[in-house]
């Protein structure tokens, strides 16, 4: 009989793991499946395009993606698609490796009692508090039943509360760009009236898409609102620093010492906007948010904007971010 062939859909962090955890076990891969990948090789292993897989009826597929992708990959002619569900109870070990190596930066300061115990009495409601809970389970004791599975909420604005609370006339500052993927949901989800949207992305490559798209307006009050392109990092100084970023521009980061592929502008909203302040800030920046919020002190101490902030690239992020903001904003609950 012959034994059957395994294939990876998703050349990503917990591919990656799986890949390795499989190889513990005695197992290996073909290859692996990404559809939007730039690279055809990834940790020794070819990486293809679902019409490049030839006898897929006898290929066990296993989905490392947070996407639940079986019915999709079924119909597109794969038979036996194990969801991501499946992936991790039948490979739990795969869970402590990317525990590991899941952040953009890593660090040492995986788990910390204390500030996860100081976060957790400043969240506001339960929902935060049981997600805030599930998160620092994994962290402590990643398995199976402490993995935290993607709740299909819009990035950047979940659902049961209004991200937008207090704004009638939105001023947006978009601090990680990319090619205006959150522009357009901000366009599609706000209807409101839109004043102004700045746009912080230092990759040229983004850069160029992001000033080609034509956004699709889909309220009457969206139809005067500027979009203002800044080709430049969000940072905590004017300076120029160095930049690194995947071919395809999806992953960046900027360092102040050593090689890097480039150099960049970076600069402070608070120099950026000293006269234009906004009422919505969200950031994604690599792990550049510690210094984009102290670049913007000002702007928060002095008007309040609402905030989205990324606390996933660095683990210390998780408490690290909220302190930093609780120093400028001192009155909110302690």
């Amino acid at each position: 009989m012959t034994e059957r062939k395994i294939a990876i859909y998703g050349a990503g962090l917990f591919g990656k793991a799986l890949l390795n955890e499989l190889k513990i076990l005695g197992a290996g891969i073909e290859f692996f499946i990404d559809e939007y990948a730039s690279y055809t090789e990834f940790h020794g292993k070819p990486v293809v395009r679902i019409k490049d897989v030839v006898d897929k009826e006898n290929l066990l597929l296993l989905n490392s993606t947070a996407y639940d992708l079986v019915a999709n990959l079924k119909k597109a002619g794969f038979i036996d698609v194990m969801s991501l569900k499946e992936v991790i109870s039948a490979y739990p070990g795969a869970l402590i490796e990317l525990n590991q190596t899941m952040w953009v930066v890593q660090s040492e300061r995986l788990i910390d009692k204390n500030e996860f115990a100081w976060l957790n009495k400043r969240v506001s409601d339960d929902e935060s508090r049981k997600l805030l809970d599930q998160l620092t389970s994994f962290r402590m004791e990643p398995s199976p039943d402490s993995f935290f599975y993607a709740d299909g909420d819009q990035e950047y604005f979940p659902s049961g509360f209004d991200p937008f609370t207090g704004i009638e006339s939105l001023r947006f500052v978009d601090c990680g760009a990319y090619t205006g993927d959150t522009i357009q949901v901000i366009f599609n989800n706000y209807h409101r009236k839109i004043s102004w949207i700045a746009a912080i992305e230092p990759d040229s490559s983004n850069l160029a898409k992001l000033s080609a798209r034509e956004f699709v307006r889909s309220s009457a009050g969206h139809e005067d609102a500027a979009i203002f392109i800044f080709p430049l990092g969000a940072f905590d100084a004017e300076n120029f620093c160095g930049f690194h970023s995947t071919p395809a521009g999806t992953t960046s980061s900027i360092s102040l010492s050593g090689e890097s592929q480039h150099q960049i502008q970076v600069a402070r909203l608070d120099t950026i906007l000293a006269h234009t302040p906004p009422n919505f800030i969200k950031m994604d920046i690599e792990g550049a948010e510690l210094e984009a919020l102290r670049g913007a002190k000002t702007i928060i101490t002095k008007y309040r904007p609402n905030l989205a902030v990324s606390v996933y690239h660095k683990p210390e992020h998780l408490w690290e971010i909220p302190r930093l903001i609780h120093s400028f904003c001192p009155e909110l609950p302690k």
